[in-house]
Formats: C-alpha cells, sequence, structure tokens
C-alpha cells in the first residue's frame, strides 16, 4: 500500500538545503559511488530522472533539488564526476533553485527536460557515448522521453536502475538522522491528536491540528489518510467533512516530509469520552513486536516475510493482507524493499522501512499499527515513537 492521497499541486512547507545537517561532502561521497558503479559498468554519463511531488528521488540523491511542481528534472552525471542538474521550469526559477542545491551547473529554461539534456550532452561531446538511464523510462512523459531516445540513438543505452536501487537502500547516518526528524514529527502529531477534545470534531479539523503541527515543525510535506472501520465498506482514504463521533474507531495514516525525507506511521484510536484514546491493543502490539524482532541483518526479505506470515497464521489474527507489511522509505514514500515474499534483497544495517499491521477486530472493526524502522546490527528501531 502506497500513501496515495490528496495533495497540493504546489507544495507548501518548507524547502531549505542546510548545509550543516546535510554538507556538501555527504553529496561528493554520494557521486563518488555513483561514478565508481558507472566505471565497472563501463557507463560515461547516468541520467537521474524524476517527476514531480512522488518521483523525485533520483535526482534529488544527488543535489538535494526538490520541485515544488509537478514537473520534471534530471540530474546528469559523468564518469568524471563531473554533475549538471537540469530543471524545467522558467530561466527566472535557477536563481531560486542555487540556495537549495550544492551543484553549481544548474540549467532551467522553458523547455522540457528532455531537450535541456541532449543540448547539455551535446555540449559536453557526449554523444556518442554509453549512456545509464536511471528512472528514465518509468517516469519520464512519453514524447520526452521519445525525444530523448531518438537524439541520443548513437550511444549505448544501458538501464541503470539497479544501480541507484542499490546505492539508495542502504541510508548513511545523515540520511538516517533526517529520517528520525520525521519520524519525531509523526510521533508529536499522534501525542497531539490524543489530546484533542470531541466537541464539534470532523475529520477535516483533525487534519488540521495534524497539519499545524507538522508544518510548525518545518514539515514540507504531510499527507494523511483515515479509516472508519466500524463503517460498512471501509477503506483508508483523504479526510472529508464527517464527524467523528463518540464510539468510532479512527485509523490515521500519516506520512511527514522533512528536508526531503519521509517516515509515516499509523495509528488507531477509539472515540471515548471527551477526546480520542489509544485502545488496549495488548494482543496486535505483542503480535506486532514479534514480527519486528524478524527484521535481522543478513536474512533476506522474502524470509522474513515468510516468517511474519507464520507468526501471524499461529497467532489466529485475521489479517487484512490488501495493505501489505511494508517497504522501504527515505526520499521516496515508496522505496525497495517491498516486504513481500517475491523480495530477495537481503537486510542490511543503515536500511530504513516502514512494517505495519492491519487486522480485522471484533470490537473495533479494524486495527492497524505502523512505523518506521530503522535496521541496525544490533536489531531494529522504531523511529516514530516519542523517546
Amino acid at each position: 500500500m502506497t500513501m496515495e492521497t490528496m495533495q497540493p499541486t504546489l507544495k507548501r512547507g518548507r524547502d531549505v538545503w542546510d548545509p550543516i545537517r546535510m554538507p556538501e561532502f555527504e553529496f561528493k561521497k554520494r557521486v563518488e559511488k555513483l561514478t565508481n558503479e558507472m566505471r565497472k559498468r563501463h557507463i560515461h554519463v547516468l541520467l537521474l530522472y524524476g517527476n514531480g511531488q512522488n518521483d523525485y528521488g533520483h535526482p534529488c540523491y544527488v543535489s538535494n533539488y526538490l520541485s515544488k511542481m509537478p514537473l520534471g528534472a534530471i540530474a546528469v552525471i559523468t564518469d568524471t564526476g563531473e554533475v549538471a542538474l537540469i530543471c524545467e521550469g522558467f530561466p527566472r526559477d535557477a536563481a531560486m533553485i542555487l540556495p537549495t542545491t550544492w551543484v553549481k551547473d544548474v540549467r532551467s529554461s522553458g523547455g522540457d527536460a528532455s531537450q535541456m539534456c541532449v543540448a547539455y550532452l551535446k555540449e559536453k561531446k557526449l554523444i556518442p557515448s554509453t549512456i545509464g538511464f536511471v528512472g528514465v523510462r518509468q517516469w519520464m512523459p512519453y514524447r520526452q522521453f521519445q525525444f530523448l531516445s531518438e537524439a541520443t540513438h548513437r550511444c549505448r543505452i544501458v538501464a541503470a536502475d539497479d544501480l541507484m536501487t542499490r546505492v539508495r537502500r542502504i541510508k548513511s547516518e545523515r540520511e538516517c538522522d533526517q529520517i528520525r526528524r520525521s519520524a519525531h514529527i509523526i510521533a508529536q502529531a499522534f501525542e497531539t491528536v490524543s489530546h484533542v477534545s470531541l466537541a464539534h470534531l470532523n475529520e477535516k479539523i483533525l487534519q488540521a491540528v495534524v497539519d499545524r503541527l507538522a508544518y510548525l515543525e518545518g514539515a514540507e510535506e504531510v499527507r494523511i489518510l483515515i479509516g472508519k472501520p466500524k463503517e460498512a465498506n471501509w477503506y483508508l482514504r483523504p479526510p472529508e467533512d464527517a464527524a467523528v463521533s463518540e464510539g468510532d474507531t479512527v485509523i490515521l495514516h500519516v506520512a511527514v516530509e522533512f528536508e526531503r525525507y519521509w517516515a509515516e506511521g499509523m495509528r488507531t484510536f477509539l472515540a471515548k469520552g471527551s477526546s480520542l484514546k489509544e485502545p488496549d491493543l495488548a494482543g496486535a502490539k505483542a503480535l506486532y513486536a514479534r514480527i519486528m524482532k524478524g527484521l535481522t541483518t543478513g536474512k533476506r526479505v522474502s524470509a522474513f516475510y515468510r516468517e511474519a506470515m507464520s507468526g501471524i497464521r499461529r497467532s489466529k489474527v485475521d489479517c487484512l493482507t490488501e495493505y501489505g507489511l511494508g517497504h522501504g522509505i527515505g526520499l521516496s514514500l515508496e522505496e525497495p524493499p517491498l516486504l513481500t515474499g517475491d523480495d530477495v534483497t537481503v537486510l542490511r544495517g543503515g536500511m530504513c522501512l516502514t512494517l505495519r499491521l492491519a487486522a480485522k477486530d471484533r470490537e473495533l472493526g479494524a486495527v492497524m499499527i505502523g512505523e518506521t524502522v530503522y535496521v541496525s546490527n544490533s536489531g531494529p528501531e522504531i523511529l516514530t515513537r516519542n523517546p
């Protein structure tokens, strides 16, 4: 399950590059990792494409650039370590982009990203050469992809998505710190929700409470899904102008982005008395803790999944499998690995994952628990809880 919900066309949160928390040498180390991989595969230039507010992770990884609009961007890396950033927009936009990135060669014009990219490749005499595509086939609009393909027909094109996935999968210490900050805002949001008065409360007010706290804490974006499992045909959905009343079970799925990095969490509340309270979920929490202990380094994701599902069956919990167990998280809300029986990725220290458990409940209708988890060599650590 991905965090697909209502989102603004224009991002309204904080947009910065903090060179103390994420210094320039951090990005240069990333570029060095990529160029080392490029040389192994005899790739002369790597094109990292991203688009909009969901799929920006590849160019952002080396540049810190984040579009506030649904526009495309390409980070170009040569095997000598030269980096350029090509952004869709207007020429005047470059002045606003420069303070948010360490990259000095920033190009923005009224044209699309593919045209600007081809112009750059010709300028640098990189046609013909061996070019690695990352994110290009998946996310670049068809006409742009067609233009780029025709313009580089004399080049050897290499699908290099696996290269980028492998590098991004293991987070650096600084990346993990950014995810911790996002996770801390989520923990604060859930704590605040538990003190909201039920008087005249509706879903939109609940959303506003979470939004306000997160943006005051410096979030770049907040996404919220809500579910009321006592309702017929319920599902997780964007908040509506609907009342939250005594006796309602309310499930909140909250994702927060802070300085490019995401975390997400899920909580189950019961509207009781004058406020929303977390019900006694001792059984579900104990099962969740047992599942989480299986996130140990050196184990394949597929093996973890089989163990988790076996534990769920033994506990006789009626699991809602359509919500999945989770996936990687970081610069994107959903990253590899996927916690499924088909993913053979080996768990390594430095991975950040979402882990969720959704199950039917006789009294509450359904319960959901979800955390952002850091996988370390000494065991998993939950980030979305107050210390």
